[in-house]
């Protein structure tokens, strides 16, 4: 009698779980369905974002999943993403442990929250801590990944750092280090009516803030500060960098668009002097040429955000806390956009007399709405003074002799090109 009984109780506890754990919330976009407890997780095939775009066949652009217990919307169409990014209520950053380990143990910064350049660019450190925040953002292990759902996995890295090593939090620790040296000797030598720089400016807002709820409110001041400093160097540095590689390695490729965007470079500003962004309206193919590698790398190919509240949207009901993923690398391969989005072709954002750059919904490689990519406006500027600088001095070409270079890419928050040879000609050598 008190076996069967157990057994009963059993069935019934696996039931509730069963149900429970693979229960839809109502109106909830179509999607595969969730397994107990780990949900969606163990049927995604990396990378995530082709992944998406092929449950797109099925189950249209907008797809419901579940991370564990948390419930995820996919967005894969441009138009969808433009529209919930551009309301508030899809507006917030899922919430991690890893992230509040980032955010020093809090809510901080601008990139993870609900200038001027401080650094030297032949500064040791700096160079170390830029390949400490590429190893960073290349390194994602199985661990971290179920962290983010399942506490125990949080608990088994916080307590064997040995087994569970982590190059997030060597490049974390490294960063605070330096930004809070570099704080420090700000402070030494502020003075409150001559703000050199951002970070005197922000110490300025620190030490005349008596508002206890405030951000700026003594030590919890400080803490943000270094978060958001973290946030402008994790920005800058490694998506320029990573966005030129992928430069030179598309126009070693194709060595036809290089030679059209050197001929305009040597048509427009010559040989005796440096590009400067006032030539940059003359330059109609450089322009293009940018756009496109931006398009083709689709350096951040998905961008999370979080809901405030509960939201009907596009006829079906997004509960309150859910994690809403767009598909930018979707957008920027969509065939109903780019007609051609597997080739590389800068002449899609020109006019047909090649004068005027023309605008594609469809491009958002920064995302779109509040929570735009942070460093959109300088890695314009920065891409645009970089690329046409080195073009103008050198050519880039595939090796001889070797294979051609593939364009793949490891891929954890950013896609990473995967290390390649190619040879840069000075051209007046030449």
């Amino acid at each position: 009698m008190v076996a069967t009984e157990i057994l009963i109780l059993a069935a019934t506890a696996l039931f509730a779980l069963y149900y429970f754990s693979t229960k839809l919330p109502k109106n909830f976009p179509p999607g595969p369905r969730p397994y107990p407890i780990v949900g969606n997780l163990t049927q995604i095939v990396r990378p995530p974002f082709t992944f998406f775009m092929k449950l797109q066949e099925t189950y249209g652009d907008i797809i419901g999943l579940h991370f564990g217990s948390q419930p995820v919307v996919v967005l894969n169409n441009h138009k969808h993403i433009r529209e919930a990014f551009s309301n508030n209520v899809f507006s917030g950053r899922p919430q991690t442990e890893a992230g509040k380990q980032r955010c020093l143990g809090g809510n901080r910064g601008v990139l993870f929250a609900e200038g001027h350049v401080w650094f030297s660019h032949d500064d040791p450190r700096l160079n170390q801590l830029i390949k400490a925040l590429t190893d960073a953002i290349t390194d994602r292990p199985l661990t971290q990944t179920l962290a983010q759902y399942f506490p125990f996995f949080q608990w088994l890295r916080n307590t064997f750092p040995t087994i569970f090593p982590s190059k997030s939090k060597t490049f974390f620790e490294g960063t605070y280090g330096l930004i809070g040296e570099i704080i420090k000797q700000h402070e030494d030598s502020l003075q409150e009516d001559s703000p050199r720089d951002f970070i005197d400016i922000y110490l300025n807002e620190i030490n005349k803030t008596n508002d206890s709820n405030s951000t700026f409110y003594k030590e919890e001041g400080h803490l943000q500060l270094k978060v958001l400093l973290l946030d402008m160097f994790a920005a800058g540095a490694e998506t320029t960098s990573t966005t030129l590689t992928y430069s030179f390695l598309f126009m070693a490729l194709h060595p036809e668009v290089q030679e059209k965007l050197f001929e305009e470079i040597n048509r427009v500003v010559g040989n005796s002097r440096n590009v400067s962004l006032s030539d940059r309206p003359e330059m109609p193919y450089t322009e293009a040429c940018i756009l496109e590698i931006q398009r083709f790398a689709s350096l951040v190919p998905l961008a999370p955000h979080h809901t405030h509240e509960d939201v009907e949207f596009q006829g079906f009901t997004i509960p309150k806390g859910t994690n809403v993923v767009a598909n930018l690398y979707s957008a920027c391969r969509d065939k109903k956009a780019w007609g051609d989005p597997d080739n590389f072709r800068p002449e899609r954002f020109l006019s047909g007399d090649g004068k005027t750059v023309l605008r594609n919904e469809a491009f958002i490689p920064f995302s779109i709405g509040k929570r735009v990519c942070l460093g959109e406006s300088l890695a314009k500027d920065e891409l645009f003074l970089f690329l046409t600088n080195l073009f103008q001095a050198f050519k880039v070409k595939t090796v001889d002799g070797e294979p051609k270079p593939k364009v793949e890419a490891y891929y954890s928050i950013v896609l990473v090109p995967k290390p390649h040879r190619v040879v840069l000609v000075d051209r007046q050598a030449s």
